[in-house]
């Protein structure tokens, strides 16, 4: 595992915010206008997106512990600090697109003024992670059950963003209950029986499916976001083992040629659609397409093999769209309905501006390019050291904050 910033990763975290806003638009586009959406697959892909997430947790877990930040610190207080860090973060811009949310669908679907803010008084479990298959709105719009999810999602990204805070708090205490029990057979455990029970059960890539045990709804997502997660602690765990091993000659060039295969499972399930005639000749199932994602992972982060290190992948062009990832995973999806309401589509219209999908793509992937890049800016300049400074504090509180 090298020392020197790995850009392999914010290359991929970028392509796969963008593969995201393909996937909504050329999906939900056309559902929500009385269509079949045209491109199906990705989804599996997710797995690597939520590994990166779960590998940095463990990394900051693992540097606090090294400077010996953590031995007189509770378990529940290092993952609230962990945690209010991504809140402040993550929350301001996950608040105000949840919102842009609300009103771009009551636009679409003509909800009135009341309406819409009946939907986001209804909606507050669903806001804080309670249900976190994505936001539905169901006194509003209907129950997932009567239209299917495509129909009544009015913020999809919020389940990972969701999962980031809940499932990252309840993984970081964990780890810092007792990290052993956590790597040696919590995560490993967790991860094969959720899996391996979805793989039996074929209920997957679609995660956001709930499932039902008797009159008990289980909301998978939730399992999936940490099992995802949990995954990337163990691929830390994995890399830090072989940390300063000598790889010899014959070795990179078989992890070369095992990531030249993974990667191109990768690009052809984030990029070719499983309608298309090369889709259907190559169809691969998400059970293997799980297993290799996870070996694309763990090279991209062990970063030694000559694939993941190519000049194409691993340059520091990437460091800044690595960190808008996250922002355009979130604002696109509000930008995509406006964008199409723009563009004069409404719901069942399909046959009218079918031919109308690609070019809001890529309306809807430069606006949320710029905007994204405007807000992380804003917030790195301007939001996020003013939200620091605790301002909801008397200077004696903050002080006494500090100390603790």
């Amino acid at each position: 595992m090298n020392k020197e910033r790995n850009y392999t990763i914010e290359f991929f975290r970028f392509m796969f915010a963008v593969n995201f806003v393909l996937l909504h638009v050329f999906i939900l586009g056309p559902v929500r206008m009385g269509g079949v959406g045209t491109f199906a697959n990705g989804f599996d892909v997710i797995i690597p997106f939520m590994a990166f997430s779960g590998y940095f947790l463990m990394a900051h877990f693992k540097k606090l512990q090294a400077k010996g930040l953590t031995e007189q610190t509770p378990p529940s207080r290092q993952a609230w600090i962990y945690l209010k860090a991504r809140l402040i973060a993550l929350l301001p811009l996950f608040i105000v697109v949840t919102i842009a949310c609300v009103i771009a669908t009551s636009m679409w679907y003509g909800i009135p003024a009341l309406g819409c803010l009946m939907y986001m008084i209804n909606a507050v479990p669903e806001i804080f992670g309670l249900q976190i298959g994505g936001f539905y709105g169901n006194a509003v719009l209907g129950t997932v059950a009567e239209k299917g999810i495509s129909a009544v999602t009015t913020a999809g990204p919020l389940w990972f963003m969701s999962g980031i805070f809940v499932c990252g708090y309840a993984i970081y205490y964990l780890l810092a209950r007792n990290e052993r029990h956590f790597t040696g057979w919590i995560a490993p455990l967790t991860i094969l029986l959720f899996y391996g029970s979805s793989y039996l059960t074929d209920n997957m890539p679609m995660w956001n499916k709930y499932l039902v045990v008797g009159d008990f709804a289980v909301a998978s997502g939730l399992l999936h976001m940490f099992c995802g997660m949990s995954i990337g602690v163990l691929l830390w765990v994995a890399c830090n083992n072989l940390k300063g091993k000598e790889w010899s000659r014959g070795m990179k060039v078989v992890l070369s040629l095992i990531q030249l295969f993974c990667m191109v499972v990768v690009f052809f399930k984030s990029w070719v659609s499983t309608s298309s005639p090369l889709g259907q000749m190559f169809n691969i199932g998400w059970g293997a397409t799980f297993f290799y994602t996870t070996v694309f992972s763990f090279l991209c982060l062990l970063n030694v093999d000559a694939v993941t290190r190519c000049p194409i992948f691993s340059s520091k062009i990437w460091r800044v769209p690595g960190r808008m990832a996250m922002y355009v995973y979130m604002i696109h999806y509000p930008v995509m309905t406006f964008v199409l309401l723009a563009m004069g589509c409404h719901p069942n219209t399909w046959e009218q501006n079918a031919d109308k999908i690609t070019p809001a793509y890529f309306i809807v992937l430069a606006v949320s390019l710029v905007l994204s890049y405007i807000v992380m800016k804003f917030e790195e300049k301007v939001l996020r050291p003013w939200l620091k400074s605790r301002p909801w504090y008397t200077r004696a509180q903050a002080e006494k904050e500090i100390e603790a």
